[in-house]
């Protein structure tokens, strides 16, 4: 093939196609393929794309290996981004390092990135970096126990997010709020939003949604007691594969164990729980 532009670009749409097709190993395949062709062009908008697109594709709850490799691409692109005068792609890049570092177990690192994230898209204007990076800064501060401010970064999120087209994005905002009002044990606020994130997509059936949903739904039942219906919440979440898991709103695996064992499935909770800590 000697067109190495085309076929470089060629790659990139590959990849960004299948991540959006939830193939995150097609994703990494072709990412790799356009970054390596990028740079051998010498493209510099095509290297940081392609550095973008691989942080997105190695990121997530779900590749905790592949995460040290994930920041590497970020930080790469958020550099070449800053040359090119490129805000919003910079923006993006910072969201993606904060999100990292909470998925790393770092929320602390992720706080200040979030906040100057969340500054610049408010400076130029960037509504859906906005709510990504409120979306992400909820969900370090509630891990950090800053319960105030990660309820208002919730609130302006799902506030944005909900202003347009029902997405993934709007149930992962009501999901977050949700959690934060879970863990003020505001419980009826709580199901209030996982279930209205949960009609979201009745009639279009979402996957990574369903599990995100059900795990949601399963933490509140058990937390008001409720356990016949958080045991059923509870299968319904380990049907989906969570190291396909694209969304991610907290941990809440302990309440879908104690689920589980109510429920007479203690095997099935062993399972579940030395899966989640192995992942």
């Amino acid at each position: 093939y000697e067109d190495k532009a085309g076929l470089a670009e060629a790659e990139w749409n590959l990849a960004q196609t299948s991540f959006y097709r939830r193939d995150r190993p097609g994703a990494i395949r072709h990412g790799e393929r356009a970054l390596a062709l990028a740079e051998s062009l010498e493209r510099p908008k095509l290297v940081a794309r392609s550095h973008n697109i691989l942080s997105y594709a190695k990121s997530g709850p779900a590749s905790l290996p592949q995460l040290a490799q994930a920041k590497s691409h970020a930080a790469a692109a958020k550099a070449l981004y800053a040359t090119l005068g490129n805000r919003a792609m910079e923006i993006d890049c910072l969201n993606m390092l904060g999100s990292i570092a909470i998925h790393s177990g770092r929320p602390a690192a992720a706080e200040p990135l979030l906040r100057q994230a969340r500054e610049a898209s408010v400076e130029i204007g960037n509504e859906w970096g906005q709510a990504n990076t409120a979306f992400n800064l909820a969900q370090a501060l509630l891990e950090l126990g800053q319960y105030g401010e990660a309820l208002a970064r919730a609130e302006e999120s799902v506030a944005i997010a909900q202003s347009g087209e029902p997405t993934p994005m709007v149930a992962g905002t009501l999901s977050v709020r949700g959690g934060i009002w879970r863990a003020l044990l505001a419980l009826d606020a709580a199901l209030e939003d996982h279930l209205a994130a949960k009609r979201l997509f009745a009639d279009t059936p979402n996957p990574h949604i369903t599990h995100l949903m059900a795990a949601d739904l399963c933490a509140d039942y058990a937390l008001m007691g409720q356990w016949d219906d958080a045991h059923r919440c509870a299968w319904q979440a380990i049907q989906y594969d969570r190291a396909d898991a694209w969304l991610f709103s907290g941990f809440s695996e302990w309440l879908l164990v104690a689920a589980l064992l109510h429920g007479g499935d203690a095997a099935l909770a062993q399972q579940t729980m030395h899966e989640f800590i192995y992942l």
